[in-house]
């Protein structure tokens, strides 16, 4: 790529928030969709448990690798990668004739998602310093929830108006014009990629972590309608052992020097523990109410697809409230250099608990 001068900040700001944003909306569109797949396709309850779900995995699962790709390989690159593999999934989903092939398709799409959202930290952290990085990471958060809160709208709107007979379908489409024009923008506004970091990929945690997952993932969304049969509860069983296998593989790595996709001397401390266990229940619980109150809304009571995806807007845009009322709440207070800035006003003689700065008196 020839060398150019940087364009104007808001234009790059504005694509690297288009991965994230788009990423979000599509983790809850398909919620608004379930039903109307449903009637399309003939899919099952666990079919569309694993239309939303495969998805989710699959961003979980790569998100790490992809950050790690945009280090090697350089983060525009990715960038774009990630995106065109979004849209082109986007259009697989909109013309799967099978509950099967749209698993799959939301799979890839979650891939895609999982490589070009990571991109958009690493491109705010590189191309702006000070207040302005300060400015983008909070508009980084608010495209998070705007997302999900757009997702909710506009797959209600694109069902109910059924353009074309599209139904369901629409909420896929219409990504293909918008990742087009993402591609055609983030090639002219992304800087080129400069130095890159040679590390390896932590393939087989990769690998390890997945079939963990999917062996937890599948018996539980598939056991109800196999009526538990066997098969189920040596899978959960087995998924122990995956598990124990994949952290064994994570320490040998660390202890070769290298890259693991997790630090699991990190997981073990007990802040971090504590607060993934927190995000787990309440992420958990998030998508689950999405998924469940979308087919009591359109199947139980009736409604329109517009109505379920408005009835959760309030709760949805809370959280992206919620972020940007701790983060303005919480700032580190103006002390002397030689005070514990990152405390509330104190006396003097007050102990200094912060892990980041200790000076002298602390």
């Amino acid at each position: 790529m020839a060398e150019r001068g940087v364009p104007r900040k808001g234009w790059l700001l504005g694509v690297l928030l288009a991965g994230p944003f788009m990423a979000q909306a599509d983790a809850t569109i398909a919620n608004v969709a379930t039903p109307s797949i449903h009637t399309d396709l003939g899919a099952s309850g666990a079919a569309l448990e694993l239309v939303i779900g495969g998805y989710l995995i699959a961003f979980a699962v790569l998100l790490i690798t992809g950050a790690r790709l945009g280090q090697t390989h350089g983060y525009r690159r990715i960038f774009l990668l990630g995106v065109g593999v979004f849209t082109l999934a986007s259009l697989l989903c909109s013309l799967a004739p099978s509950p099967l092939l749209l698993v799959l398709a939301r799979v890839l799409q979650g891939s895609g998602a999982a490589l070009m959202f990571p991109q958009t930290l690493t491109g705010i952290q590189l191309n702006f310093t000070g207040d302005q990085r300060k400015r983008a990471i909070g508009l980084y958060a608010i495209a998070l929830s705007t997302g999900a809160v757009t997702g909710q709208i506009l797959g209600g709107a694109l069902i109910s108006a059924d353009i074309a007979g599209s139904q369901w379908r629409a909420i896929f489409l219409i990504n293909i014009p918008v990742g087009a024009a993402i591609i055609a923008a983030a090639w002219w506004c992304l800087p080129a990629d400069a130095q890159r970091t040679a590390r390896h990929l932590d393939l087989p945690g990769v690998a390890t972590l997945s079939a963990s997952l999917l062996l937890v993932v599948l018996p539980l969304v598939l056991g109800r309608s196999q009526r538990w049969p066997a098969w189920i509860w040596i899978c959960l069983g087995t998924s122990v052992a995956a598990v124990a296998l994949f952290l064994a593989i994570e320490r040998r790595i660390a202890a070769r020097g290298g890259s693991p996709l997790v630090n699991v001397q990190v997981l073990a401390r007990p802040p971090v523990c504590w607060a993934l266990l927190t995000l787990l229940a309440a992420t958990g619980t998030y998508y689950a109410l999405l998924f469940t109150l979308a087919q009591y809304l359109q199947q139980g009571l009736g409604d329109s697809p517009l109505v379920s995806g408005l009835t959760l807007v309030p709760w949805v845009a809370a959280f992206g409230l919620a972020g940007q009322l701790v983060r303005r709440g919480w700032r580190p207070s103006r002390q002397p250099p030689d005070a514990c800035c990152w405390q509330r006003p104190t006396p003097r003689s007050a102990p200094c608990y912060s892990p980041a700065i200790m000076p002298r008196h602390c």
